[in-house]
């Protein structure tokens, strides 16, 4: 299967990072440069976001629910609006608001490659472009939300 590398999907692509573990944000935002995209951020606040949206059209978006300023609905509801390609990257549980205001946002369970990230951001990113067939197999179904889990980065820590 070919992936967001392989197309250059990335460049020129403004992707707005929203993480309030400055780590995390970094290794997303460093990967993200990686592939060619703009990085917008990251930022560790719903509000810092949103006033980054006010100055930058974005393509995409990863952003953490739970923030520095409390959770990031008023962002994801941004986003939706302006019909942004989106990937949920949380540590814990979705909230229920997420589950039934945004049904088919992929969700990806930190702890999650900043790789991972990038090809879920990737199919949201073609789906929202009409262009999914170009990473698809045959037999590949669309589901209505999609889940990423992955193994510790760095085993022995949780």
């Amino acid at each position: 299967m070919r992936t967001a590398a392989d197309l250059g999907l990335f460049h020129d692509k403004k992707i707005l990072v929203v993480e309030d573990e400055v780590f995390i944000a970094l290794d997303i935002a460093t990967e993200l440069e990686c592939l060619g995209a703009q990085v917008v951020g990251p930022s560790a606040t719903a509000q810092e976001g949103l006033q980054l949206l006010e100055k930058n059209a974005v393509d995409g978006a990863i952003a953490d629910v739970n923030l520095l300023d409390g959770d990031a609905l008023p962002l994801l509801q941004r986003l939706a609006k302006e019909q942004v390609a989106v990937v949920i990257h949380t540590g814990g549980a979705l909230p229920w608001v997420y589950h039934d205001r945004f049904p088919h946002l992929p969700v990806c369970t930190k702890p999650t490659t900043p790789m991972a990230l990038a090809e879920a951001l990737s199919g949201e990113i073609l789906a929202r472009a009409g262009e999914a067939e170009r990473l698809s197999q045959p037999d590949d179904r669309r589901l209505t939300r999609t889940i990423v889990t992955s193994p510790a980065i760095a085993p022995g820590l949780s």
